[in-house]
């Protein structure tokens, strides 16, 4: 009984920070220049912190919270309505990156940065 008193805390605890790292920390995105909007810029630094419930982006030192939502295919990715951000990994090798940022611009389309991971 005291194995098992001893081992159950390691178990959550391993659980627990492994579920704390699932995502990078800190990426560099990328994207091309806008025609329509001289704000988007050709790389975003981006930091990520998670919570319960989402996370928190912290984009060129501006910080913005995204809630965790799940696609009907079971895809989990990170959304922000106001202003509107949109954070989604895709483990799809055919795409082109794992990493992808939806950003907000007066664009008449969607704009997605493609991120990498930065050690």
């Amino acid at each position: 009984m005291k194995k098992i008193a001893l081992v159950l805390p390691v178990l959550f605890f391993g659980t627990f920070c492994n579920a704390a790292q699932s995502l990078p920390q800190h990426l560099i995105c990328k994207t091309a220049l806008s025609e329509y909007d001289p704000n988007v810029k050709e790389s975003y630094d981006v930091r990520i912190t998670e919570y319960a419930n989402g996370i928190v982006l912290n984009i060129d030192n501006e910080s913005f919270v995204l809630i965790k939502m799940i696609a009907k295919d079971g895809t989990v990715y990170y959304y922000s309505e106001t202003p509107w951000y949109n954070f989604r990994i895709d483990n799809d090798p055919q795409m082109a990156s794992k990493y992808n940022l939806g950003i907000p611009t007066n664009e008449p389309f969607a704009r997605y940065t493609s991120c990498r991971e930065v050690e």
